[in-house]
């Protein structure tokens, strides 16, 4: 049942960004996570109370994201630091390989040269105290992507890979372009849904 409905509502969301509804997203966002919540609950034989905490943090990081201001987008990135170190939790729990040191390499490559690329607008944005929660943060994503890969499942690899575009489309609409451009926005949020309802939806 939650599954048709999330497709739905993840639908109307971006028909809802391009005709600019600002009153309309704030009601279909959340309720697109809440029933990305319901996937998960509904998908697992197990009951896995350590990732649905993450999509409930998640969904107070999307809420604090809906609105402006540096405060919220603060909360927002401690909200989602804290449901990826409860992802690699979880994760850790059916991983079925112990290590891939090369896949670990790659990641963290990735990581840092994004993070270095972001450096100079981050700082300019917030000083080095942002510079340090950003860089926790892509330390943070690229740990729950590791951590993922090493479960060995496509969907959930597909998952975690989406998350990290998500969120750097994410970053670099807000720290670099510095707009909220439709096309950032519409890429941030399906990569988003895709992310969230492959995680949700593993077990």
């Amino acid at each position: 049942m939650f599954i048709p409905l999330t497709v739905l509502s993840s639908m109307l969301y971006v028909f809802l960004i391009h005709s600019r509804n600002i009153f309309g997203k704030y009601i279909v966002k959340p309720a697109t996570t809440i029933l990305i919540i319901g996937v998960a609950h509904e998908s697992s034989p197990v009951r896995n109370d350590i990732k649905l905490a993450g999509l409930l943090l998640s969904l107070l990081g999307d809420i604090f994201l809906m609105f402006e201001g540096d405060l919220n987008f603060v909360l927002g990135l401690l909200s989602f630091l804290s449901a990826h170190i409860l992802y690699i939790k979880s994760f850790n729990k059916t991983r079925k390989s112990q290590q891939n040191l090369g896949a670990l390499a790659v990641l963290s490559a990735i990581g840092v040269s994004y993070f270095s690329y972001l450096y100079n607008y981050i700082y300019k944005d917030g000083g080095y105290v942002l510079v340090v929660g950003v860089f926790v943060y892509v330390s943070a994503i690229v740990g729950m992507t590791y951590t993922a890969l090493l479960n060995g499942n496509t969907p959930l690899t597909i998952g975690v890979v989406m998350f990290m575009i998500s969120d750097s489309v994410l970053a670099f609409d807000k720290f670099v372009t510095q707009s909220p451009g439709i096309a950032y926005e519409v890429t941030v949020m399906i990569t988003y849904h895709i992310a969230q309802f492959c995680i949700a939806n593993y077990h």
